[in-house]
C-alpha cells in the first residue's frame, strides 16, 4: 500500500471491507455468517492496519453482517471503519455491489439502493452507475443534502491531496514505458525468490547421473536440492507448466495478458535451458491442466510421450498445477486436490523411479499429500510473476536458499478445512478430529513452515521489562539465531504470542511480529522484539472495547524456544 502511495499521486484500495472471504462452504458471492466476536479477533484488525497506514480508499464487500449487507451497514462503514480505525478516505463498492443488495432479499428498488448505500458511507459506486439516482432519492426524501455533501466532500478532499486539481490528468505514455521496467522486474524477481516455499526434499529415489538400481529405497542420505547442473546430462521438463507462461501470472493481471507480444515473462523452459546448458533437455507436456471427461487415446498419447522423455533422465522436473482461470474470483472448486487430468501423469512419472522434483505452480493451497510422497522434492512456486521460472531454477540449483515460509496452512484434504495455526484451544485436546486421518490430525503443512539448504539454532527467548522512560511501558524480547549449516540462507523469525488464561478464551497462538535475517555460515544474530502490551497482549471484546488483563504470556519465537512472562 506505502509503495502505490509512494509518489503522492495514486491512492491504494484496500479489499474487501470486511468478511468477503467467510462465505459459505468456500462459494464465492455467497451468504457469511460471522459472530461479532469473530468479526473484531479476525477481520477488522487487517483494515484498521491498513487505515492507521494511511490508506485512502476502501472497498465495500459484497457479502454481509448481522443480517445487512455490507455497502448497507453505517455501523461497519461508519461507526467502525470512520469512526474506530479513524480512516480519513473514502470508500467506494464492489462492482455492482449496490444493486446486488436485491438478490439478498434486501433493497430492490435502486433509488432506495442508492440512499442506503451512501448514507452507510459508501462515497463511491463502481460498475453499475447507480449513483445516477442521487437526484431521485434527494428528492424522495430518502437522502439529504448534508449526506450528499459529506460523500462529495471525502471524495475531493483524495483529489486534492492527490493533485488531481492542479493536473487532471496523467500524461499518456505507451506500455513500454509504464510496465515491465527493469525495476519492477527486478523486484518482482526478488518477491519470486523470497516467496516460494520448499516443502519437501528428500534423498532421491533414484542416483542422479547413475543408471536406476532401486526405486524402493533411497540411494543416498543427501538431500536431492540443490541440483549440481555438472551432473546432468539429461532433464525431463514434464508436466502441463511446463511450457506455458500463464501458471506464473495470477488471476487479475494486467500487460502481463499481452503474450503475443512477448511481455509476458518466461516459462520452466526458457529458464531450464540457461541453468542447465549442457544437458539434454526432453520435454513433453503429458496432460491438460483441467479434464474431468473420460480420459481419450489422445490423454493416454500425451501421458506415453511424457514417461519416455522420462525413462532415462537423470532427473525429471514435474511442472504441475493450476493456471489462473482456475484459481482466484468466482472460481471456487468442491475439491482441492490435484485436477484429475494430472494424477495418472504423476502416478506414471513417479513409478519409473527417477530423481522427482516437483514444482507446483498455484495461488492457494491444494492437497495431495499422498502424490507428494512420490516425489524427492516439492518447491511451492505459488503464481509468483513474470520472473517465477528464473527464482525457482535459482533455487533448484543452489543459486539461492529457498527462505520462503507458508502463510497459511495446508490441509490434507477438502473435509480438513477449514484448518489454520491460531485456532481457539479444542475441548478435549487427546480427541481426534478425524478417525481417517493418521497421526496428529494437524495440518499437511502449517502456517510457517518453509526448507533451507542451511540449519538454524534457536538460543532462549529472554523476555525483559522495558527500561524506564519509555512513554508507554512495555517489555523487549530477544533471541539468538545462529546458522549452523555450510550456507549462507535467510531465516524468518516468526514471534507467536499464546495468552493461557483470559476472561474470554484467546486462540492457542497468534503471530505479533516476524522478521526475515540473513545469516552467513557460522554467523549469529540477536532478534529484538517491542512488545507493546495494549497492541499485542490485549484483546477486544464483542462491543469493541479493548481490554488488558494482567497474567501469564508465553512468547515463542518460530515455535523453536519459547519464555514465558508475566504482566
Amino acid at each position: 500500500m506505502r509503495g502505490i502511495q509512494r509518489d503522492g499521486r495514486c491512492a491504494a484500495c484496500v479489499k474487501h471491507f470486511v468478511g468477503y472471504s467467510a462465505c459459505e462452504g468456500g462459494r464465492d458471492y455467497s451468504y457469511t455468517e460471522i459472530s461479532a466476536r469473530a468479526m473484531r479477533e479476525w477481520y477488522l484488525p487487517p483494515f484498521a492496519a491498513a487505515a492507521k497506514a494511511g490508506a485512502l480508499t476502501m472497498m465495500s464487500s459484497f457479502n454481509e453482517f448481522d443480517g445487512v449487507p455490507i455497502p448497507a451497514s453505517r455501523a461497519l462503514l461508519t461507526d467502525e471503519l470512520r469512526g474506530r480505525m479513524g480512516f480519513k478516505g473514502f470508500v467506494v463498492s464492489d462492482s455492482g455491489a449496490l444493486h446486488r443488495m436485491g438478490n439478498m432479499g434486501y433493497a430492490h428498488d435502486p433509488v432506495d439502493q442508492t440512499a442506503r448505500a451512501i448514507r452507510a458511507g459508501n462515497e463511491m459506486s463502481m460498475g453499475d452507475g447507480l449513483f445516477r439516482n442521487v437526484p431521485a432519492a434527494v428528492a424522495a426524501g430518502k437522502l439529504s443534502m448534508e449526506d450528499v455533501d459529506e460523500a462529495v466532500s471525502r471524495v475531493l478532499r483524495v483529489k486534492f491531496r492527490l493533485g488531481l486539481f492542479e493536473t487532471p490528468y496523467a500524461p499518456e505514455k505507451p506500455t513500454r514505458k509504464t510496465c515491465r521496467l527493469p525495476d519492477a522486474i527486478d523486484l518482482a524477481h526478488k518477491f519470486a525468490r523470497e516467496t516460494m516455499v520448499l516443502l519437501k526434499n528428500d534423498p532421491p529415489h533414484g542416483k542422479i547421473g547413475k543408471p536406476l538400481t532401486s526405486h524402493l529405497s533411497p540411494l543416498t542420505s543427501k538431500p536431492i536440492l540443490p541440483l549440481d547442473p555438472k551432473q546432468i546430462r539429461k532433464l525431463a521438463l514434464i508436466g502441463p507448466a511446463g511450457d506455458e507462461v500463464h501458471p506464473h501470472l495470477g488471476n487479475w493481471r494486467a500487460a502481463a495478458t499481452d503474450v503475443s507480444k512477448g511481455v509476458n515473462g518466461e516459462t520452466f523452459l526458457d529458464a531450464a535451458r540457461r541453468f542447465f546448458p549442457k544437458a539434454e533437455i526432453r520435454v513433453a507436456r503429458g496432460c491438460t491442466f483441467w479434464d474431468y471427461t473420460p480420459p481419450t487415446e489422445k490423454d493416454a498419447a500425451l501421458r506415453a510421450e511424457a514417461v519416455a522423455a522420462a525413462r532415462d533422465a537423470d532427473v525429471a522436473l514435474l511442472c504441475f498445477g493450476e493456471v489462473p482461470w482456475m484459481c482466484g474470483e468466482k472460481k471456487s472448486r468442491r475439491d482441492i486436490a490435484l485436477p484429475p487430468a494430472q494424477v495418472p501423469l504423476i502416478e506414471e512419472i513417479a513409478a519409473l523411479g527417477r530423481p522427482l522434483v516437483g514444482l507446483c505452480c498455484s495461488g492457494r493451497a491444494l492437497a495431495f499429500p499422498d502424490l507428494a510422497a512420490k516425489m524427492d522434492a516439492l518447491l511451492w512456486c505459488w503464481q509468483s510473476g513474470c520472473r517465477a521460472p528464473t527464482a525457482a531454477m535459482e533455487i533448484l540449483t543452489g543459486k539461492v536458499s529457498p527462505s520462503g515460509k507458508l502463510p497459511i496452512s495446508f490441509p490434507r484434504s477438502v473435509g480438513q478445512i477449514p484448518v489454520f495455526y491460531n485456532h481457539h484451544g479444542k475441548i478435549s485436546p487427546d480427541c481426534p478430529d478425524y478417525q481417517d486421518i493418521p497421526g496428529e490430525n494437524g495440518p499437511w503443512f502449517p502456517f510457517g513452515f518453509g526448507l533451507s539448504y542451511t540449519t538454524f539454532r534457536y538460543g532462549k527467548v529472554r523476555v525483559a521489562r522495558s527500561a524506564p522512560g519509555r512513554s508507554r511501558p512495555g517489555f523487549e524480547a530477544t533471541v539468538k539465531v545462529t546458522n549452523t549449516g555450510s550456507r549462507a540462507g535467510k531465516e524468518t523469525v516468526i514471534w507467536y504470542l499464546s495468552d493461557p488464561e483470559a476472561s474470554y478464551t484467546q486462540p492457542v497462538r497468534r503471530v505479533i511480529a516476524f522478521e526475515k535475517i540473513s545469516l552467513k555460515p557460522g554467523e549469529a544474530k540477536t532478534v529484538r522484539l517491542r512488545i507493546d502490551p495494549m497492541r499485542d497482549l490485549a484483546y477486544d471484546l464483542p462491543d469493541g472495547r479493548r481490554v488488558l488483563e494482567p497474567g501469564e504470556f508465553v512468547l515463542s519465537a518460530s515455535l523453536r524456544s519459547e519464555a514465558r512472562f508475566a504482566l
